[in-house]
């Protein structure tokens, strides 16, 4: 059962993204819930910068895995820099001399500022808001607090944040004329219960991987709807146990269905009626994993999605070879520019497990990975790693990537051992 809820949640979680291609970023938007946390990156294992209320207004950049908005730093935010970069005569204005300066996120929580987003370069300006010595590993170390620079993010769960103008919409003009009725508390909502779920003294005296047992507390049927109960019950355990991409609930409904036209008591439809509430609630989680599946196929089918949704496709672009590839087309030896050069074998195009733009990471934290491969929308395809190939001279460039490429949990985004880089163009 557990299995399940946990699935569920992270299916949820990925339909929190859908919006975004419908929108146009940035958007004005809204904070629902009151004490919602500020994060220094997409994730909770980053550290919580600010603390929001119910109706604060942000400003949303972007939607990223796992159910994270990217916003603007909200008021109150600031960064850390190191005072020795920074020449300054008024101590409220200062202009960075060298180049790679680390800027690092402030919290309004402690002196924690690990990670790092954004690095400036020689001339470069920043407001000072104050400033404050820390005791390092290197030593005592002095640095200045300062505004967010141009760049740098912040990041909320987007459950908690709703669009401006849909909220706007679902709010009706009020009538100066019109006296409010008091409204009626509602009564709390009874929760269906799941004859396939563990009662709590169930939970804890069964040790087997049973998904369910039937609650035996109910009141008994007749003898034939008591038999194919237990029959239907039985078949809705066993697919249950099975992957959830395997789930089909058509014929068990069918059979519930057909018992509840029949149904002797009243009593008897009441189980009849646990047994839908159940259904429901695991054909959501199979309609979320199908959803799921969509958008996280195998990397060949993963990479046919990402070229649709960006209209855009990718040819390789071979490097110059003593062994060029066998083509119709005669052989000349005149040079030939990136954009010209003959495409590689089909074959390889297929091999490869991505193609798209590397950037830099926005959040960069320790021993993480620091490059993304990115679409030409800006929607991060999967985060590289650097240890084989030097990222850095293919920066801002389309590229084809060769390498292990697995799904991180940790990071709720698909990761690429890189072995090799190879340019390409991407077409429409």
């Amino acid at each position: 059962m557990l299995r399940h809820v946990m699935i569920a949640a992270l299916f949820a979680s990925c339909l929190w993204t859908a919006d975004a291609q419908a929108r146009t970023f940035p958007y004005q938007a809204v904070i629902t819930e009151n004490e919602t946390y500020v994060r220094s990156g997409p994730g909770s294992r980053y550290y919580p910068t600010a603390r929001l209320s119910q109706g604060a207004n942000v400003v949303v950049h972007r939607h990223d895995p796992g159910g994270w908005y990217m916003i603007a730093p909200p008021p109150g935010s600031f960064s850390w820099i190191r005072a020795e970069y920074i020449e300054t005569s008024d101590n409220k204005t200062g202009v960075v001399n060298d180049n790679q300066v680390v800027v690092r996120v402030g919290s309004s929580f402690g002196d924690k500022r690990d990670v790092e987003q954004k690095r400036l370069s020689q001339g470069d300006r920043v407001a000072i808001l104050g400033e404050q010595s820390f005791n390092t590993p290197e030593g005592l170390v002095h640095m200045y607090k300062i505004a967010p620079p141009r760049g740098e993010y912040r990041w909320v769960p987007g459950q908690f944040v709703a669009a401006a103008d849909s909220i706007a919409q679902k709010t009706p003009a009020g009538d100066p004329f019109t006296e409010r009725q008091p409204q009626s508390k509602p009564e709390p909502k009874k929760p269906a219960l799941d004859p396939f779920a563990d009662t709590p003294s169930e939970a804890v005296a069964k040790k087997s991987d049973n998904p369910g047992v039937i609650r035996t507390d109910q009141p008994q049927a007749n003898s034939s709807e008591a038999e194919k109960l237990a029959e239907l019950d039985a078949l809705f355990r066993k697919t249950i146990r099975q992957k959830t991409g395997e789930w089909n609930f058509a014929k068990i409904e069918e059979g519930y269905q057909e018992l509840a036209k029949n149904a002797s008591t009243e009593a008897f439809k009441d189980q009849l009626d646990q047994r839908f509430a159940a259904l429901a609630k695991y054909q959501k989680i199979k309609d979320q994993y199908d959803d799921f599946v969509r958008l996280t196929q195998e990397t060949a089918q993963r990479d046919a999605r990402i070229l649709s949704d960006t209209g855009m496709r990718p040819e390789i672009v071979a490097p110059p070879s003593s062994n060029p590839p066998q083509t119709n087309t005669p052989q000349t030896n005149t040079p030939q520019p990136e954009d010209t050069k003959k495409p590689t074998p089909k074959s390889d195009l297929k091999a490869m497990s991505g193609a798209g733009i590397i950037q830099r990471a926005i959040v960069e934290v320790p021993n993480g990975p620091r490059f993304v491969l990115i679409s030409p929308k800006g929607e991060v395809l999967a985060f590289l790693s650097h240890q084989e190939v030097d990222l850095s001279k293919h920066l801002g460039k389309p590229r084809g990537i060769y390498g292990k490429r697995t799904f991180r949990t940790d990071l709720q985004m698909d990761y690429i051992e890189v072995e090799k880089v190879i340019p390409v163009r991407l077409k429409r």
